[in-house]
Order: C-alpha cells, then sequence, then structure tokens
C-alpha cells in the first residue's frame, strides 16, 4: 500500500533525486516516487517504517512528515499476525492428528494380532 509523506526542504531536481535514492538505499521500500511541484514522496514499503527512521534516511537537510491524507486514513492499530497467535491452531492440528495416526496404528496393530 503507497503512503505519502510531505517532504520540505528539495529545491531542485537534484534535491529529488538524492531524497529517492537516500529513501530506496534503507533497503525496507520497494519503490519511492519523489517530485518537486509538490514536495511529497509516495513510498511502497515491505515492511511498516516509522516517520523518524524515514527523517534519519534522508538526513538533516530535509524534513519529512506524513501527509494530511494520510493522517485521516490512518488505520487503527491492528497487532501483527505472529506465531504466538496461532499457537492453539497448531495445538489442534497436532492433536487431531497424533490421534489420528495412533488410532490407524492401534487398528493395524489389532488386526495383525487376529490373523
Amino acid at each position: 500500500m503507497p503512503h505519502t509523506y510531505i517532504i520540505k526542504g528539495m529545491t531542485c531536481n537534484e534535491c529529488v533525486a538524492n531524497v529517492k535514492k537516500r529513501l530506496l538505499d534503507t533497503g525496507f521500500l520497494l519503490a519511492a516516487e519523489v517530485q518537486l511541484s509538490e514536495p511529497q514522496a509516495t513510498i511502497i514499503m515491505y515492511c511498516r517504517i516509522t516517520v523518524p527512521m524515514l527523517q534519519t534516511a534522508i538526513g538533516s537537510k530535509y524534513i519529512i512528515e506524513e501527509s494530511d491524507y494520510a493522517h485521516a486514513l490512518k488505520d487503527p492499530k491492528v497487532p501483527a499476525a505472529n506465531q504466538d497467535n496461532y499457537y492453539p491452531v497448531f495445538l489442534q492440528y497436532a492433536y487431531i492428528g497424533d490421534s489420528s495416526f495412533l488410532r490407524s496404528w492401534k487398528e493395524d496393530w489389532v488386526n495383525s494380532e487376529k490373523q
């Protein structure tokens, strides 16, 4: 999902190229489009990067802020999915798998004893 940020301090196309290069050099961005006419950057990230991290990346010559549009659309905090959230599901699959294995093994064992 693209995120839009306001970039202050850019005065020429060299500034635009410099900001874009520094943003892409972070390694966390899939794409970055920086424009001078409306001094802003539209960024597509691999993972969410905070504004202070972006500010560090572009240096102190420029100032980066979230656009007002981004503030209006900001989603409420949703916890990130991680392995701990799925632990009960893993337990259920393990229980079903183990009980199925033991039942089939027991049936095979009982049938072999009868013969």
